[in-house]
């Protein structure tokens, strides 16, 4: 299937102000760029698609720091879609919506590219996006392996005790034997725009998936990620 089937792809960047694991987050620099900067690098090492990246923010500092990385920002977010239970939904049914009634605008895939994904890859980007090509998947995820088998997952009871997900189970499997178990790591969200109008979800039953290294799926939410994404910024060539 040719990778230029697609006729439009909207990739949105969410970015708030109210961080409270990282204050300001979203305007401080890790290494020799922003949040911002390190995903809009991303999106344009991608070349064989073409990729509409927006940014969706409620605050005027954060829109003009996206402006000057080459992000575009068509509008301010409502305040009301920028508090800590609004939900990744609710900010990327906003801006389809927006499009549609601003610009009679519909993209063929919405992408959603969380920032505090700094070292995403454009190559898993483009994984990403050649997977949807294939009109068996409808969604496609990014997602890192747990190291861990079912039988060696626990969750604390209200005395503190420690008791198995899966009661029963071995606690002790050969690691090799092990189903292959993947979480979702945030760094990439895809869908047909069409499935998102129906299901308002991105976990379809016919989900892909590009699966990322522990690096590419950090997910900088405290000063300890912070930190950990600091020191790998710092083995990485700067561009010149």
């Amino acid at each position: 299937m040719p990778k230029n089937k697609f006729e439009s792809i909207l990739a949105i960047v969410p970015a708030r102000a109210g961080s409270k694991g990282v204050p300001k987050k979203n305007l401080r620099k890790l290494g020799s760029k922003t949040l911002l900067g390190w995903t809009h690098e991303s999106v344009a090492s991608v070349n064989s698609f073409k990729i509409r990246t927006i940014l969706s923010t409620e605050s005027e500092e954060i829109a003009e720091l996206g402006r000057s990385v080459g992000l575009e920002v068509p509008f301010l977010r409502p305040e009301a879609l920028a508090q800590d239970r609004s939900s990744s939904m609710s900010v990327v049914e906003h801006a389809l919506a927006w499009f549609k009634e601003n610009e009679s605008y519909r993209p063929d895939l919405t992408m959603v590219l969380q920032p505090t994904s700094p070292f995403r890859t454009g190559e898993s980007i483009e994984k990403g996006l050649d997977l949807m090509a294939d009109p068996a998947f409808d969604a496609v995820i990014g997602a890192t392996r747990i190291e861990r088998s079912l039988g060696l997952l626990f969750f604390p009871t209200s005395k503190g005790y420690l008791c198995p997900v899966v009661p029963g189970s071995d606690q002790t499997p050969q690691r090799q034997l092990a189903k292959e178990m993947l979480t979702p790591n945030g760094a990439l969200y895809i869908i047909r725009t069409d499935v998102l109008e129906k299901e308002h979800t991105f976990f379809t039953k016919r989900l892909g998936v590009v699966r990322m290294g522990v690096i590419e799926s950090l997910d900088v939410d405290t000063l300890e990620d912070w930190a950990l994404a600091e020191s790998w910024a710092k083995t990485l060539p700067v561009k010149l």
